[in-house]
Protein backbone atom coordinates (compact mmCIF):
# COMPACT_ATOMS: atom_id res chain seq x y z
CA UNK A 1 0.00 0.00 0.00
CA UNK A 2 1.24 3.42 -0.91
CA UNK A 3 1.59 6.20 1.62
CA UNK A 4 -1.23 8.73 1.72
CA UNK A 5 -0.28 12.01 0.14
CA UNK A 6 -2.65 14.91 0.39
CA UNK A 7 -3.32 16.66 -2.82
CA UNK A 8 -4.96 19.70 -1.26
CA UNK A 9 -2.84 22.79 -0.85
CA UNK A 10 -2.55 24.51 2.50
CA UNK A 11 -3.83 28.03 2.60
CA UNK A 12 -1.39 30.64 3.77
CA UNK A 13 -2.60 32.78 6.63
CA UNK A 14 -1.42 36.22 7.57
CA UNK A 15 -0.98 35.37 11.27
CA UNK A 16 2.53 36.74 11.40
CA UNK A 17 1.37 40.16 10.25
CA UNK A 18 -1.29 40.40 12.96
CA UNK A 19 1.28 39.41 15.57
CA UNK A 20 3.64 42.18 14.50
CA UNK A 21 0.81 44.76 14.68
CA UNK A 22 -0.07 43.55 18.20
CA UNK A 23 3.58 43.76 19.19
CA UNK A 24 3.95 47.30 17.81
CA UNK A 25 0.78 48.40 19.62
CA UNK A 26 2.06 46.92 22.90
CA UNK A 27 5.40 48.73 22.51
CA UNK A 28 3.56 51.98 21.77
CA UNK A 29 1.36 51.63 24.88
CA UNK A 30 4.33 50.71 27.08
CA UNK A 31 6.30 53.70 25.80
CA UNK A 32 3.35 55.99 26.53
CA UNK A 33 3.02 54.60 30.06
CA UNK A 34 6.75 55.10 30.71
CA UNK A 35 6.57 58.66 29.39
CA UNK A 36 3.60 59.54 31.61
CA UNK A 37 5.25 57.94 34.66
CA UNK A 38 8.56 59.77 34.09
CA UNK A 39 6.76 63.12 33.73
CA UNK A 40 4.95 62.45 37.01
CA UNK A 41 8.20 61.58 38.83
CA UNK A 42 10.02 64.66 37.46
CA UNK A 43 7.05 66.82 38.43
CA UNK A 44 7.21 65.50 42.00
CA UNK A 45 10.94 66.18 42.28
CA UNK A 46 10.58 69.72 40.90
CA UNK A 47 7.71 70.43 43.35
CA UNK A 48 9.88 69.12 46.19
CA UNK A 49 12.77 71.31 45.04
CA UNK A 50 10.51 74.40 44.84
CA UNK A 51 9.19 73.73 48.35
CA UNK A 52 12.73 73.28 49.69
CA UNK A 53 13.81 76.58 48.15
CA UNK A 54 10.81 78.44 49.62
CA UNK A 55 11.42 76.79 52.99
CA UNK A 56 15.10 77.81 52.89
CA UNK A 57 14.24 81.46 52.18
CA UNK A 58 11.71 81.40 55.02
CA UNK A 59 14.21 79.74 57.40
CA UNK A 60 16.83 82.40 56.68
CA UNK A 61 14.24 85.11 57.30
CA UNK A 62 13.23 83.52 60.63
CA UNK A 63 16.89 83.17 61.63
CA UNK A 64 17.49 86.84 60.91
CA UNK A 65 14.43 87.81 62.98
CA UNK A 66 15.41 85.57 65.92
CA UNK A 67 18.95 86.98 65.91
CA UNK A 68 17.66 90.56 66.05
CA UNK A 69 16.51 92.57 69.06
CA UNK A 70 12.94 92.40 67.79
CA UNK A 71 10.60 95.26 67.27
CA UNK A 72 9.80 97.76 68.67
CA UNK A 73 12.84 98.51 70.80
CA UNK A 74 12.16 97.21 74.32
CA UNK A 75 9.16 95.14 73.18
CA UNK A 76 6.87 93.25 75.52
CA UNK A 77 4.06 90.72 75.01
CA UNK A 78 1.46 93.43 74.37
CA UNK A 79 3.32 95.52 71.77
CA UNK A 80 5.69 93.17 69.95
CA UNK A 81 5.62 93.28 66.15
CA UNK A 82 8.70 91.08 65.55
CA UNK A 83 10.24 88.55 67.91
CA UNK A 84 13.99 88.56 68.57
CA UNK A 85 16.27 87.30 71.35
CA UNK A 86 19.27 89.63 71.09
CA UNK A 87 19.83 92.48 73.54
CA UNK A 88 23.25 94.02 73.11
CA UNK A 89 24.73 93.16 69.72
CA UNK A 90 25.54 89.45 69.72
CA UNK A 91 24.33 88.81 73.28
CA UNK A 92 21.26 86.73 74.07
CA UNK A 93 18.80 88.61 76.30
CA UNK A 94 17.28 86.13 78.77
CA UNK A 95 14.28 88.42 79.36
CA UNK A 96 13.44 88.38 75.66
CA UNK A 97 13.87 84.60 75.57
CA UNK A 98 11.36 84.29 78.45
CA UNK A 99 8.78 86.49 76.74
CA UNK A 100 9.38 84.71 73.40
CA UNK A 101 8.78 81.36 75.13
CA UNK A 102 5.56 82.62 76.74
CA UNK A 103 4.20 83.80 73.38
CA UNK A 104 5.28 80.59 71.62
CA UNK A 105 3.63 78.39 74.28
CA UNK A 106 0.43 80.36 74.77
CA UNK A 107 -0.08 81.78 71.27
CA UNK A 108 1.95 79.65 68.84
CA UNK A 109 0.14 80.90 65.68
CA UNK A 110 0.83 84.48 66.79
CA UNK A 111 4.52 83.65 67.26
CA UNK A 112 4.62 82.30 63.69
CA UNK A 113 3.06 85.54 62.45
CA UNK A 114 5.56 87.61 64.46
CA UNK A 115 8.37 85.65 62.78
CA UNK A 116 6.68 86.09 59.37
CA UNK A 117 6.38 82.36 58.72
CA UNK A 118 3.59 79.87 58.15
CA UNK A 119 5.90 76.92 58.83
CA UNK A 120 6.42 75.19 62.16
CA UNK A 121 9.66 76.04 63.93
CA UNK A 122 11.87 74.86 66.77
CA UNK A 123 14.79 76.82 68.24
CA UNK A 124 17.37 74.90 70.31
CA UNK A 125 20.32 76.16 72.30
CA UNK A 126 23.53 74.11 72.40
CA UNK A 127 26.95 74.64 73.94
CA UNK A 128 29.88 72.47 72.79
CA UNK A 129 27.45 70.12 71.03
CA UNK A 130 25.24 69.56 74.11
CA UNK A 131 21.76 70.95 74.59
CA UNK A 132 21.68 73.75 77.12
CA UNK A 133 19.19 76.19 78.59
CA UNK A 134 18.85 79.94 78.62
CA UNK A 135 17.46 80.88 82.04
CA UNK A 136 15.77 77.46 82.35
CA UNK A 137 14.39 77.46 78.79
CA UNK A 138 15.68 74.64 76.57
CA UNK A 139 13.79 75.45 73.35
CA UNK A 140 11.39 77.89 71.71
CA UNK A 141 8.52 76.94 69.40
CA UNK A 142 7.19 73.43 68.80
CA UNK A 143 8.69 70.57 70.76
CA UNK A 144 9.85 68.75 67.63
CA UNK A 145 7.75 65.63 68.17
CA UNK A 146 5.94 66.02 64.84
CA UNK A 147 8.87 67.13 62.68
CA UNK A 148 8.45 66.46 58.96
CA UNK A 149 11.96 65.14 58.29
CA UNK A 150 11.42 65.17 54.52
CA UNK A 151 10.89 68.95 54.61
CA UNK A 152 13.27 70.08 57.34
CA UNK A 153 15.65 73.01 57.10
CA UNK A 154 18.19 73.78 59.84
CA UNK A 155 19.97 77.12 60.21
CA UNK A 156 22.69 77.70 62.81
CA UNK A 157 23.54 81.04 64.36
CA UNK A 158 25.76 81.92 67.30
CA UNK A 159 25.34 84.26 70.25
CA UNK A 160 26.94 85.03 73.60
CA UNK A 161 25.29 83.98 76.84
CA UNK A 162 26.83 83.99 80.33
CA UNK A 163 30.35 84.44 78.99
CA UNK A 164 30.30 81.64 76.45
CA UNK A 165 29.20 81.08 72.87
CA UNK A 166 25.90 79.31 72.27
CA UNK A 167 24.84 77.68 69.02
CA UNK A 168 21.27 78.65 68.21
CA UNK A 169 19.78 76.02 65.91
CA UNK A 170 16.64 77.12 64.08
CA UNK A 171 14.59 74.32 62.48
CA UNK A 172 11.69 74.89 60.08
CA UNK A 173 9.42 72.25 58.56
Amino acid sequence: MAPYISTTKKKRTKGGQVWSIDFALAILLLSGAILIFSQYVFSLSSNHKERAEILMVDALSVADAVMSEGSPHGWQVENVTQLGIIGEPGYIDQGKVKVFEAIAKDEYPRSQKLLSTTYDYLINFTRNGNFTEVDGISYLGKSGEDVDEDNLIAINRFGFYNGSILNIEILLW
